[in-house]
């Protein structure tokens, strides 16, 4: 059990004492903060409750008693070019295809549904027949960075496990563990904050920050339309999450009277039209919101 985190060591010991007493729910909800792990610490749970070897890779391994379904998994089935990515009700038919089988070799029949909360609103009602009338032996994990925008009706049929959030001590040091180098480390967190699993992805991906593509605007020769294309090739909602955190903490060193709040707005608006008009060119959004940037900062001058 050496790679769970420390922080979410806690939530294990709550559902494996649930476990041992014979009291282990047909669904649980993995609440957790954004980088917190969840998917490590079901992946724990999967392996003590399907006794699968220690460090197995419960997304990979094939095995009969197990349907994992992660973002991988849906933009397979949606196809690569698709921004916006969503767990239909196809993808929950072939869950509850799955569960309504004969028993395999396992004690349990085990699924798991990260980012749960991408179900659209026909997911969620087929889903909820799963858990209104569960299959003998059957265990659903739901893990989810966004737990409230799952419908009320699943949630209360879920026994819910909270992981918190680890601090920048308990990040830092979980990625040296990784191998990450310090400076790197520092970098990040200033993009990601203590989301941990987050930054060890961008590290290993080489990810830009949006810190550094800021500061390049300001700098002269800062080619904004490079910049903005670079933005966009990555997950345009982890690029506004980490922005507004930039401006943020840039706020704190600019006068007061600079309309940093409306900015911000403005990129909150931005999260909005992600999810109403996903095939929005977020190249040229992100180009218009650099080049305010830049006029905003010269008003220091």
């Amino acid at each position: 059990m050496s790679d769970l985190p420390g922080w979410a060591k806690a939530s294990y010991d709550q559902v494996l004492h649930q476990l041992q007493e014979a009291r282990l729910s047909h669904a649980i909800l993995i609440d957790e903060p954004i980088g917190a792990g969840g998917a490590i610490l079901v992946q724990h749970l999967v392996r003590e409750l399907l006794e699968l070897p220690a460090f197995t890779d419960c997304r990979e391994v094939i095995e009969p008693s197990l349907k994992w379904i992660d973002v991988d998994v849906i933009r397979e089935r949606q196809g690569s070019r698709r921004r916006t990515l969503i767990i239909d009700v196809e993808t929950i038919r072939d869950v509850i295809d799955f569960l309504m089988r004969t028993m395999g070799t396992r004690n349990y029949k085990v699924v798991v549904l990260d980012d749960a909360h991408l179900m659209n609103v026909q997911a969620s009602n087929a889903f909820l027949k799963i858990l209104e009338e569960p299959p003998d032996n059957s265990v659903v994990f739901l893990i989810s960075t966004q737990a409230t925008e799952l419908l009320p009706t699943i949630r209360s049929r879920c026994a819910t496990i909270k992981i918190r959030a680890p601090t920048e001590i308990e990040t830092k040091e979980w990625l040296l563990s990784q191998s990450c180098k310090e400076n790197d480390i520092e970098r990040y967190l200033l993009d990601f904050g203590p989301a941990p699993l987050s930054i060890l992805s961008a590290y290993r991906d080489s990810a830009l920050t949006v810190r550094d593509c800021l500061l390049d605007v300001l700098r002269d020769g800062g080619k904004v339309h490079e910049i903005a294309a670079k933005m966009a090739a990555e997950d345009p909602a982890s690029i506004l999450t980490r922005w507004q955190r930039s401006v943020v903490r840039f706020a704190r060193n600019l006068p007061q009277q600079l309309p940093i709040h409306e900015y911000y707005e403005e990129l909150t608006d931005l999260k909005r039209q992600l999810s109403e008009s996903p095939a929005l060119n977020w190249q040229l959004q992100f180009e218009s919101m650099l080049l305010k940037w830049k006029r905003l900062n010269r008003q220091v001058r």
